[in-house]
């Protein structure tokens, strides 16, 4: 991730149990947070909301194994940031 820009996605990968989405807001933002397989198909909806600055950590649940995009768009009074992050879960 590009750390110049304000809004950060940072998925921990690969990892095996526990697997924690952090989104680090400078500012209130509107933040929608969701997870899709490889074919394209959401398989979570993590955060579809307007959520106050600072550090928001998001637990994910996967029931397989595989590779995941996590796609957070982040909305404030002063811009959009869309980020992708590839997201490897071992079982």
């Amino acid at each position: 991730m590009d750390r110049d820009i304000p809004h950060d996605v940072h998925p921990l990968q690969p990892v095996r149990e526990r697997l924690s989405l952090v989104v680090e807001l400078p500012s209130a933002s509107h933040l929608r947070l969701f997870v899709y397989d490889v074919s394209g198909r959401e398989v979570s909806r993590l955060a579809d909301a307007d959520l106050n600055a600072g550090h928001h950590a998001f637990p994910l649940q996967l029931a397989a194994s595989g590779i995941y995009f996590a796609r957070a768009a982040v909305v404030s009074a002063r811009e959009r940031i869309v980020r992708t992050a590839r997201v490897a879960l071992l079982r």
